[in-house]
């Protein structure tokens, strides 16, 4: 039986050392939409739960931001 890939949540500085930024910038994407954020796990006011990133999202984001250089002519 063949069990389906699940996704792969990661945290917040992570995903900001894959995309070279700051936890900060990570922050900012996720409340600008551009990046989905999770929280997992039991909800209740002030559980203090951290926030994930699904590591497919970060990729996805990785792949549409212009690296340094990409506006050199060719």
């Amino acid at each position: 039986m063949v069990s389906p890939r699940l996704p792969r949540y990661i945290s917040l500085s992570d995903a900001a050392q894959v995309l070279a930024v700051s936890e900060k910038t990570i922050r900012r994407f996720i409340a600008s939409g551009e990046l989905p954020g999770y929280t997992l796990g039991k909800r209740g006011p002030g559980s203090g739960r951290p926030i994930r990133v699904r590591l497919e999202d970060v990729e996805a984001l990785l792949r549409r931001i212009p690296t340094a250089g990409d506006d050199r002519p060719s």
